[in-house]
């Protein structure tokens, strides 16, 4: 009688676990909250293992086995947390860390090792980016907080680049005609520099501000194309005195391309808009975020003021029409990942 209680009883948690699973199921897929989403396999696990807890509680075995099976359930439990409580605990304190911290934010551009791109999520366990291949890169948030990280300011970055030009030709020239290269891409107070003097060619470096970070990607390329085109204009070779070629050539021959007016216009293009996409979701999405927040506080303030019910409607509104962006974004992010 027993076994046979036992046994209904397994057969119905069976069935409630399935049913609960169901249920979440249906609850994290009509989610936009990605913070809900991200961790939906910890909720699977924690189901599961409760059910089955829960069912193997009524297995008809004696009492004396079922409890030698629960001690080595428990001993296999405590060791697997024990060997993976390190790197988890690990990652959440720095994701809390990352959050005190604020140094970086959804949308902005970071550059941690090896790895370059813009943030498209924090989460609290690991930090992602997309790279200028439009991959998405999952860095541990243990990682981000133990090696060095630079993140390019938001309102304004400095793109540089760096070329080699022989003694031959006046380091005043080159200067000024580096400047000028980089103020026809559109930087902002461009300076340039003599970094090195090498065995055979002087190094410069020349930048500038760019006013829209959004377009760094572009803005670099778009740099060393106007320096080649600027320097070949100035009838300066982009070749140190070592350069060698089994053809025999006249001293007076140069060795670059002819520049054309239309690549000047060139210069000035940038086709990156479509490769932080994510990224630039998620700085929506946070902005919008700010602007909620800064919503709601003016709108308590209102209250408190007694202010007059236009102005609170106002508000009302305004928050009522945020809330509906933010959600139909998350949406989007959630179709497309």
């Amino acid at each position: 009688m027993q076994n046979g209680q036992g046994v209904w009883l397994i057969g119905v948690s069976l069935l409630v676990l399935v049913m609960v699973l169901v249920l979440l199921n249906r609850f994290l897929a009509s989610q936009t909250n990605t913070t809900i989403r991200r961790y939906s396999a910890w909720y699977y696990g924690g189901v599961i293992f409760v059910g089955l807890a829960f069912i193997f509680a009524f297995l008809p075995i004696a009492g004396e086995a079922k409890n030698s099976v629960f001690s080595l359930i428990a001993l296999l439990v405590t060791a697997v947390i024990a060997i993976s409580s390190t790197t988890f605990a690990s990652n959440m304190m720095a994701g809390f860390m990352l959050r005190v911290i604020k140094n970086f934010k959804p949308g902005d551009f970071i550059e941690i090792g090896e790895h370059f791109g813009r943030v498209s999520d924090m989460g609290l366990l690991h930090t992602e980016i997309q790279t200028r291949d439009r991959s998405l890169t999952t860095l541990p948030n243990l990682f981000v907080i133990t090696h060095p990280l630079t993140v390019i300011p938001s309102d304004k970055a400095i793109v540089s680049a760096t070329v080699s030009i022989g003694y031959d030709v006046s380091h005043h020239q080159v200067c000024q005609i580096l400047e000028a290269a980089a103020a026809k891409t559109g930087l902002l107070d461009a300076f340039s520099q003599v970094i090195d003097l090498g065995d055979f060619s002087v190094n410069y470096r020349v930048a500038g501000f760019l006013g829209n970070p959004k377009l760094l990607l572009g803005a670099r390329s778009n740099l060393r194309k106007q320096i080649i085109d600027s320097l070949h204009e100035g009838g300066v070779e982009i070749v140190s005195p070592t350069f060698m070629n089994q053809r025999q050539y006249r001293s007076d021959e140069m060795f670059m391309a002819e520049v054309k007016a239309y690549q000047r216009y060139q210069n000035n293009k940038s086709k990156e808009a479509d490769v932080f996409d994510k990224a630039e979701e998620a700085e929506a999405v946070q902005a919008l975020k700010e602007k909620l927040h800064a919503i709601d506080a003016a709108l308590k303030n209102a209250k408190d003021e007694a202010q007059t019910a236009a102005t609170t409607e106002h508000l009302e509104a305004q928050r009522t029409n945020t809330i509906s962006q933010i959600e139909l974004m998350e949406e989007k992010t959630k179709q497309e990942s």
